[in-house]
């Protein structure tokens, strides 16, 4: 990335702006807004971009700093509304790499960064979902049902999870809206398990898969392989795993996509359970903090302390157990995982 001359970034900066944002998602360390500003700078001083693309330019960082702001969603709108009003249309970041839900198979695992949040995610979704839609150029068609869809399902409320799943169907073009149904798919599988129908959460996924690659697009390819590798790790089976999961290879290119790195390795730690493969589940464990930094979510703070649960009761430790699982209810009660009670 360095390497590349600063006048052919100029020449070309829509571009330039697209690369540098796949950068950003898969090295943590240049997860910044070093880089950002470095490029606003020189837009903005560049004699020979006219005022119109100027600002659309701006446009579009402002897009890519919603990004960084992944688990932030107050952040998240703050900067999109900033790119709607500098934008003639849909941000070209967005439209060339799908970029919206960051690879995440569930935009529920991955858009908040405190407990009690996801009423709120699902309201702002819901009140600017009209300029979400003109910053993706539609490619979000669905987004507020889907998120609706999982706030019912993370809480166990079936019949209403069903139901706004049926609305979003009702929405998605599988070739126009492609990150749509991944998230719808992953949420129904979800809904299937909930509800006992393992096998055919499983061979949802399963039959899509080669449509999913035919995409050539490492975010969709992802989505799709964290979805079946959660569903086969629920199902404690290892057979059929991507190779990339199989192999363990959480972490960079190209299936290190940072804002989802929580969640790629709460998955990747069901996969470890299904091979009873304790001691390399208790190094992901014991390396979290630091592995998941910026990138924690609610849900993957709830994953590793069942995951502590399970490891403790391994070592016979049931107040250890216990205590683990105390601290995930508590995470999880905020936003209503868990129903609140006396005791």
């Amino acid at each position: 990335l360095h390497a590349i001359p600063w006048s052919i970034r100029v020449r070309q900066p829509l571009g330039y702006l697209a690369y540098l944002w796949l950068h950003i998602c898969m090295n943590s360390e240049a997860f910044d807004d070093g880089m950002l500003r470095e490029a606003e700078k020189r837009f903005q001083e560049a004699a020979n971009l006219p005022p119109a693309e100027k600002k659309r330019l701006m446009g579009e960082i402002e897009f890519i700093r919603g990004g960084l702001a992944f688990n932030d969603y107050e952040k998240i709108t703050k900067h999109y509304l900033k790119a709607y009003k500098l934008l003639a249309g849909p941000s070209f970041v967005t439209y060339t790499r799908a970029s919206w839900i960051y690879g995440s198979p569930s935009v529920a695992f991955v858009n908040h960064d405190k407990p009690g949040k996801l009423d709120r995610y699902q309201y702002m979704l819901g009140k600017h979902q009209d300029i979400l839609l003109a910053l993706t150029g539609g490619a979000t068609m669905g987004a507020f049902e889907l998120v609706t869809a999982e706030c019912h399902l993370e809480r166990g409320q079936l019949e209403l999870a069903e139901r706004a799943l049926e609305d979003a169907s009702e929405l998605i073009d599988t070739r126009q809206h492609i990150t749509s149904f991944l998230v719808w798919q992953f949420a129904r599988a979800r809904l299937l398990m909930a509800r006992g129908r393992r096998a055919e959460a499983l061979a949802l996924l399963q039959k899509s898969a080669p449509r999913i690659e035919a995409t050539e697009m490492f975010e969709q390819i992802q989505c799709h392989d964290l979805a079946l590798g959660y569903v086969l790790g629920c199902l404690e089976r290892t057979d059929g795993l991507p190779r990339w999961l199989a192999d363990g290879k959480v972490h960079g290119s190209p299936y290190g996509t940072v804002q989802i790195l929580a969640f790629t390795l709460t998955t990747y730690g069901k996969i470890l359970l299904a091979r009873n493969d304790f001691a390399s589940l208790a190094k992901l464990v014991e390396s979290s903090p630091d592995r998941f930094g910026p990138f924690d979510t609610p849900f993957s703070t709830i994953h590793i302390r069942i995951f502590q649960a399970i490891l403790a009761r391994q070592r016979r430790d049931i107040p250890a157990a216990l205590e683990s699982l105390t601290a995930a209810v508590e995470v999880s009660r905020p936003a209503g995982l868990v129903p609140a009670s006396p005791q």
